[in-house]
C-alpha cells in the first residue's frame, strides 16, 4: 500500500499565511502609530498631563537626547507618519524618509551651536538647553576634525542635500524654478520624469501641467529582494524615457501659402485632464487583486511596474522561478473575473523585458485629443512630410507614425472601432505640415460620407471619387500611369527616387509632389472588381515606394476575400482595431488580440519591422476641428484637378449610368460586351464558362455577357444542357450590331 502523502506542512503554511498581517495595512499601522505619537510628544511638552511616561520619556530621555529639538521632534515625527500613510501619492518614498532624518539631525548641531551662548557645552547637555547629547557629540566631533568654519559649511550643505531629498529635487530644476519666478515667461526647462512631483500629489493649477504624460507607477512598498534587483535593472530603462515637451507653436510659410496653425485644433477639457488622476486610486488596488488572483491558482508572481494609459492600464509580472508563462496566459478569463474587468490582453512576454504584460481597462477612457500629439517635441521635429499623429501608447508617449518609411498601410476594424477617425487624423496631420505643392492625395470614398469633407482642397489631384467602379480604374489605369511615369523620369534624370531626383531640380515647379492614396473602404473595391483592384493594390505596393505613391486602405470587413494574401504580403504596416473574432485578427496582423480590443480608438500598431504589435490609443480628431482646417486652406487656393483623370474614366464607363467595371448592371451594355462578342466569334466557342475563364470574371457577369450577346443576335438561345449555343454571327456583321 503505498505511504500516504504529508499534507501538514502546506495546512501550517497556509494558516501561518492567513495569520500574517496584509502588506498593504503593515504600513498604515505604522503611519498611524506615528502620528499618535506626535501628538504624544506634543502634549507632553506642554503640559504633564501625559502621566509618568510623559514625564520621564519625553521630559527627561528625549530632552537629554535632543536638547530644545524635542520641540520640534512632532512636526518630524508627523511628516513621517503622513507620508507612510499617503505613500501610494508620494514619489521616492526612501529618499523622502532620510532627508527628514538629515534635515532634523542638522537642526539639533545647529542649535547646539549657539547653546554656549547660554552655556557651555556640559551645562547644555545638564540644563536639556542646545542640541543634547546628540547634538552635543555631532558638534564635537566636526570642531575637532573640520574647525568652526568648516562645521557651518558641513551643516550648510547637509541642509540643502536634506531639503532636495524632501521635496525631490535637483539643483538644476531648483535653479530653473527660481530663474523662472525672476524672469516670467523663461522656460522651467525639461525635467526627467518622476523629479519635478511634489511631495503630495495636487490640483493642476494650469492645463499645461496635465499634456505630459505621467511616468510609470513604481511599486516599492513591501518589496521583495527579487524586485528590488529587477527595480534597480529596469531604473536606467524607465528614466531614460523623456516626456514630451510641448514646442512652441509657429506659423510656417511655404511661398504664398501658410500651413495650418494647430490653435485650429482643440485642446482638451478639463474633466479630461482629471479623468487620468482620479482612476489612480482604483487602479493601485487591482494591483493587491491582481497577486491575489494568481495567488489563488498556485501561481506565484509579483507586480513590479504598473502604465497608466489612456484607456487600459498594464500591470507588469515578474513570475517566480519554475513559473511557465503559458499558466498565466491560460487564466486570462479567471483574472478578468476577479477584476471585473470588461476583458483583458495578456502580453506573455513583453518584447525586449523579462515580465508579463496584463492589460486591464480603465474604469473611463481619457480621450486623446489630436493637438496633444501635433504638440509634441515628437511630432514637431519629425522632416518627413508625409508623418502623422497615431495616438499614444500604455506610458502616454506620442506615437507617430510616417508614410514614407512604411510605405503603404492596411487598417481593418469593425463599424465604430475607430477606423474612420484614425484615416481622419491621418490626413489631417499631413495637411497640418504639407503644402500642395508638396503633398497630393487621390481619396476613394464608397460610402460617400466619411471623405467628402475634403472636396475643394488644392491638396487633391480629383474630386474624392464615390463610384465604386470609377475608383477601381483610377487605381489601375491613372495611379499606374504615373508611376510608370514617374519611374521615366527619374531614368531620363539618372535617379533613384523621389527624393534624389527633387535634389536635382532648381525649379519648384520641376520637383514632384509625394501621393497619397487613401481607399476608404477596400470591401466594395473586391466585391465590384476583386481581379483588377487586387492586381492593381500589389503592383502599386511593389513598385510604387521609390516614385513617392504611398496608399492607405481601410476596411470594416477584415476576411480573406478583402485582403487577400497578395495584398497582406506587399503591406506589412498594419492597423487593427476591434474585430468581431480571432479569425479576423489573424487575417489583419497574423496573430489574436485584436478581437479583445475595447473599441472607440483602442488599437494593435504593427509597423513594418516590428517583431509585435503595440497597443494604442489613437488620437481623435473631431469634424469641427477638420473643418477648421479645411477652410482654412480653401481661402488660400484652389485646387487644380487633373482632367486626364476624368478622361480616363469617360472613355472607361461612357454615360454615367453605364455598367463599370464590375457586376454589369445598369441599362447599357457591359464594357466587355464588344471584346466578348470578338473572341466568340473568333474562336467559335460560346459558352458561359469559357467566358468567364478568357475574361476570368464572375459566374454572373458572364451570365449576363451571354444574355446580352443573345439579345443582339449573336448567338443563340440555349439549346439544352451541356450544349454549346450556336454562333449567329459573323465578324463583318458585328459593326452592325454595335460592335467597334
Amino acid at each position: 500500500m503505498p505511504p500516504k502523502r504529508k499534507t501538514r506542512s502546506r495546512v501550517s503554511n497556509n494558516k501561518k499565511e492567513e495569520r500574517e498581517v496584509p502588506s498593504k495595512f503593515k504600513q498604515d499601522i505604522v503611519g498611524i502609530l506615528l502620528l499618535a505619537l506626535a501628538i504624544f510628544v506634543f502634549v507632553s511638552n506642554l503640559s504633564t498631563s501625559t502621566g509618568l511616561v510623559g514625564l520621564f520619556i519625553v521630559k527627561t530621555i528625549f530632552r537629554s537626547a535632543l536638547g530644545i529639538g524635542v520641540l520640534v521632534l512632532p512636526l518630524f515625527i508627523a511628516a513621517y507618519g503622513f507620508i507612510l500613510l499617503l505613500r501610494h501619492e508620494v514619489k521616492e518614498l526612501t529618499v523622502r524618509l532620510i532627508g527628514l532624518s538629515i534635515l532634523f539631525v542638522t537642526y539639533i548641531a545647529v542649535a547646539q551651536f549657539y547653546a554656549p551662548l547660554y552655556f557651555t557645552g556640559a551645562e547644555a547637555i545638564y540644563f536639556q538647553g542646545g542640541g543634547g547629547v546628540i547634538g552635543y557629540s555631532a558638534i564635537y566631533a566636526l570642531t575637532r576634525t573640520v574647525g568652526t568654519v568648516g562645521s557651518y559649511i558641513v551643516l550648510s550643505a547637509a541642509a540643502i542635500i536634506g531639503l532636495l531629498m524632501v521635496f525631490n529635487v535637483t539643483v538644476l530644476n531648483l535653479i530653473a524654478w527660481i530663474r523662472h519666478l525672476l524672469i516670467p515667461g523663461e522656460s522651467v526647462g525639461e525635467v526627467p520624469p518622476g523629479k519635478k512631483e511634489p511631495l503630495l500629489a495636487k490640483e493642476p493649477e494650469k492645463k499645461e501641467d496635465l499634456k505630459t504624460p505621467p511616468p510609470p507607477i513604481i511599486i516599492s512598498s513591501t518589496i521583495s529582494k527579487e524586485e528590488k534587483e529587477y527595480k534597480d535593472k529596469r531604473e536606467p530603462y524607465l528614466t531614460a524615457h523623456k516626456e514630451p515637451r510641448v514646442v512652441q507653436e509657429k506659423m510656417q510659410v511655404h511661398g504664398d501659402y501658410k500651413l495650418p496653425p494647430l490653435s485650429l485644433l482643440e485642446d482638451p477639457t478639463a474633466e479630461e485632464l482629471k479623468q487620468a488622476q482620479t482612476m489612480q486610486a482604483e487602479i493601485n488596488a487591482r494591483k493587491e487583486q491582481l497577486e491575489a488572483a494568481l495567488r489563488s491558482f498556485g501561481v506565484g508572481a509579483h507586480v513590479v511596474a504598473i502604465y497608466q494609459g489612456p484607456a487600459v492600464t498594464r500591470y507588469e509580472l515578474q513570475p517566480e522561478p519554475g513559473v511557465k508563462v503559458n499558466r498565466i496566459h491560460n487564466l486570462s478569463n479567471d483574472i478578468s473575473l476577479a477584476l471585473a474587468a470588461q476583458g483583458i490582453r495578456i502580453e506573455a512576454p513583453v518584447p525586449g523585458k523579462s515580465v508579463v504584460g496584463i492589460e486591464v481597462p480603465n474604469p473611463l477612457v481619457t480621450p486623446v485629443r489630436l493637438k496633444e500629439i501635433a504638440q509634441s517635441k515628437a511630432f514637431q521635429h519629425k522632416a518627413s512630410k508625409l508623418a502623422f499623429c497615431l495616438g499614444k501608447d500604455l506610458s502616454g508617449h506620442p506615437v507617430i507614425g510616417d508614410l514614407a518609411a512604411m510605405p503603404h498601410m492596411l487598417i481593418a476594424g469593425t463599424t465604430g472601432s475607430g477606423k474612420s477617425v484614425c484615416v481622419n487624423s491621418i490626413i489631417t496631420s499631413i495637411l497640418l505640415r504639407a503644402a500642395p505643392n508638396e503633398v497630393k492625395f487621390i481619396m476613394i470614398d464608397p460610402k460617400m460620407v466619411e471623405l467628402s469633407i475634403y472636396n475643394g482642397i488644392a491638396h487633391l489631384l480629383t474630386p474624392v471619387v464615390t463610384n465604386v467602379k470609377k475608383a477601381a480604374i483610377t487605381l489601375k489605369v491613372w495611379v499606374l500611369q504615373e508611376m510608370n511615369r514617374r519611374y521615366e523620369l527619374f531614368h531620363a534624370a539618372g535617379a533613384r527616387d523621389i527624393l534624389s531626383y527633387n535634389n536635382k531640380r532648381s525649379k519648384e515647379e520641376d520637383k514632384l509632389p509625394r501621393l497619397v492614396v487613401i481607399v476608404d473602404e477596400l470591401a466594395d473595391l473586391m466585391m465590384v472588381a476583386a481581379n483588377e483592384v487586387e492586381g492593381a493594390i500589389c503592383r502599386i505596393a511593389q513598385m510604387a515606394r521609390a516614385t513617392g505613391i504611398h496608399m492607405v486602405i481601410a476596411t470594416q470587413r477584415p476576411s480573406v476575400d478583402v485582403i487577400t494574401g497578395l495584398i497582406k504580403a506587399n503591406i506589412p504596416s498594419r492597423i487593427a482595431f476591434a474585430v468581431a473574432t480571432q479569425i479576423d485578427s489573424r487575417v489583419i496582423l497574423d496573430s489574436s488580440g485584436a478581437e479583445k480590443l475595447l473599441g472607440r480608438g483602442d488599437m494593435l500598431y504593427n509597423p513594418i519591422g516590428a517583431m509585435k504589435p503595440t497597443r494604442l490609443q489613437g488620437s481623435f480628431v473631431t469634424d469641427a476641428e477638420t473643418e477648421r482646417v479645411i477652410d482654412f486652406i480653401k481661402k488660400q487656393c484652389k485646387p487644380e484637378y487633373i482632367e486626364e483623370i476624368e478622361t480616363i474614366k469617360a472613355i472607361d464607363f461612357g454615360p454615367a449610368d453605364a455598367p463599370g467595371v464590375g457586376d454589369g448592371e445598369g441599362e447599357g451594355k457591359d464594357t466587355l460586351f464588344g471584346e466578348v462578342a470578338k473572341l466568340i466569334v473568333a474562336t467559335g466557342q460560346a459558352s458561359t464558362s469559357y467566358v468567364q475563364r478568357k475574361f476570368r470574371i464572375g459566374y454572373n457577369r458572364a451570365a449576363r455577357l451571354m444574355d446580352e450577346m443573345e439579345a443582339a443576335g449573336i448567338v443563340s438561345v440555349p439549346e439544352g444542357e451541356n450544349k454549346p449555343r450556336r454562333i449567329l454571327a459573323t465578324a463583318e456583321s458585328l459593326k452592325d450590331k454595335g460592335v467597334e
